[in-house]
């Protein structure tokens, strides 16, 4: 049994990206009672979820749900159900969002506040579940983070590992997105930078990269970045639903001296790695004459 478990602790540590999680931490100002497998198994029924129940396992860590309708084939196992997985509650010992996460709560003014006076957090996310489609996770995890807030009415926020951003619970369940979508509110973050002693500034989206996309990148001057911001969205949203169709050297449209979208102001895009942490591939677009930093043309 203990070369098994080296076994595969060696496989995950040699395919991490195969094993990927995607990791979403419920805040707390309290311990509170965790809920039961029975009524976690009702709500996922609900959404219309098939479980096997024969593979559910229950530790001392959390539980774990096996969803027999979505399997993929891996090199070394075949038929490998897609999990969910939840903790117990834990208390906050690391701390979430380092010194650059916590000055990108755009839309959670009072996030790093939060993060700090919650002292308790219940962690949920998938397993086994990058081999699926984008699309797929999308829908089971939105589904996953609705049913945990319906479980946890005493929630008071989700810190979403993968985007660095925190979201209010009250937010969350006022969700304005509809499917698929529903998961971009937190999930994926658009951030904004200042580069020091320069009018130079950065956009980026982070979170795309967790479902094994690429995120967007602008490097600009003299733009509005809530503009930029607001284009960043709509490229991300845009490159998620449509199986990511922007190929290199094509363009997009871009602004005039006023703005505006213009069909004649033509953006290159180019994919290439990010400019600022966490390293990952995006989707660069040259804002022509108001492009800054140096790109191969």
């Amino acid at each position: 049994m203990e070369n098994e478990s080296n076994e595969v602790a060696e496989n995950i540590q040699r395919d991490r990206l195969k094993y990927m999680m995607s990791m979403m931490f419920l805040l707390f100002e309290e311990k509170g009672e965790m809920p039961s497998n029975e009524e976690i198994r009702h709500k996922l029924k609900e959404k219309g979820y098939a479980l096997n129940a024969e593979r559910e396992a229950n530790n001392k860590n959390g539980q774990m749900f096996f969803l027999p309708e979505y399997t993929v084939d891996f090199a070394d196992a075949k038929g490998v159900n897609y999990q969910l997985i939840m903790s117990d509650y834990r208390k906050s010992g690391k701390k979430h969002g380092d010194e650059l996460a916590r000055t990108q709560f755009w839309n959670t003014p009072n996030g790093a506040e939060l993060l700090d006076i919650c002292r308790w957090q219940v962690m949920i996310g998938d397993f086994m579940a990058c081999a699926h489609a984008p699309k797929v996770r999308a829908q089971i995890l939105s589904d996953w983070l609705a049913i945990a807030l319906e479980l946890f009415p005493e929630c008071k926020a989700v810190w979403f590992e993968g985007s660095q951003n925190i979201m209010t619970a009250e937010a969350l369940r006022n969700n304005p997105y509809e499917g698929i979508k529903r998961i971009f509110y937190g999930a994926v973050n658009a951030r904004y930078f200042r580069v020091d002693d320069t009018e130079d500034m950065v956009v980026d989206t982070l979170g795309l990269h967790v479902f094994g996309l690429p995120d967007v990148q602008f490097h600009f001057r003299g733009l509005n970045p809530n503009d930029v911001v607001s284009l960043a969205y709509d490229i991300a949203m845009y490159q998620f639903e449509n199986d990511v169709p922007v190929k290199d050297d094509e363009t997009i449209d871009g602004f005039d001296s006023n703005g505006k979208r213009q069909k004649d102001v033509h953006w290159k895009c180019q994919y290439e790695m990010s400019l600022i942490e966490p390293e990952r591939e995006v989707l660069d677009v040259h804002t022509g004459d108001y492009a800054a930093g140096h790109r191969n043309q």
